[in-house]
């Protein structure tokens, strides 16, 4: 009798320390994926830069690389960019030139955050891709913590620029765009663009050519 109640408070304990070691862990994870927030403040600390690899654009001579914060890395599925993002940790882009060597940075500082580039035209295939010549980068761009959390997150409005692809005449035109529900080229240099700012939605067309937009109309809701 004396050994089975042993057995059983054996039993008991490791049933406990099994439940300490799993919350320890649940807890770690949720710390993990937090740091996919990067701090507002970081802006006005210091903070580790480094650039990665240069990587070609379809048909061109340049090749951009990314400015990134140094962070844990936590990927996360963010289901408002319907994509994988990795702590808004892009501050800047550097582009080269491969026939000439030059090579500039998009912004001449290191404030921004750049949560998306899209290159237009975009191939639909790989067949396609090796006859693409990229002309245009559309960037979705956070420039402050906007709505006052403490942390640069998906739940910050995003700018919408544009600029060739050499990343010369870089312009913003939509700003404080709080999701975007797709976009793509019409035809030649018409880009077609469906987002949501605050709770209206609406629809643009934007002259990549001449980097303007031409019409914006609001999209019908849920009746």
């Amino acid at each position: 009798m004396k050994y089975k109640k042993v057995a059983i408070w054996l039993a008991f304990l490791t049933i406990v320390i099994c439940a300490v070691i799993s919350l320890v862990f649940l807890a770690n994870r949720a710390g993990v994926f937090r740091n996919n927030s990067t701090s507002a403040n970081s802006l006005d600390g210091p903070e580790t830069l480094s650039i990665d690899y240069f990587q070609p654009l379809q048909g061109t001579s340049m090749f951009i690389a990314t400015v990134e914060q140094e962070q844990d890395w936590a990927p996360r599925i963010s289901g408002r960019w319907f994509s994988f993002d990795y702590g808004f940790s892009v501050r800047n882009l550097l582009f080269l030139d491969g026939n000439t060597l030059d090579s500039h940075y998009l912004f001449p500082t290191n404030e921004n955050y750049i949560v998306d580039t899209t290159q237009f035209p975009s191939p639909n295939s790989y067949q396609e891709a090796q006859t693409i010549v990229v002309k245009w980068l559309v960037y979705q761009i956070i420039h402050r913590d906007t709505n006052s959390d403490g942390a640069i997150n998906s739940d910050d409005s995003v700018n919408i620029a544009i600029s060739n692809a050499d990343g010369q005449n870089y312009l913003e035109l939509i700003e404080n765009v709080s999701a975007i529900y797709g976009m793509d080229i019409l035809d030649e240099h018409y880009l077609v663009l469906a987002y949501k700012i605050g709770g209206n939605y609406f629809a643009s067309k934007i002259d990549l050519n001449l980097q303007s937009i031409v019409e914006t109309k609001e999209v019908q809701t849920i009746p």
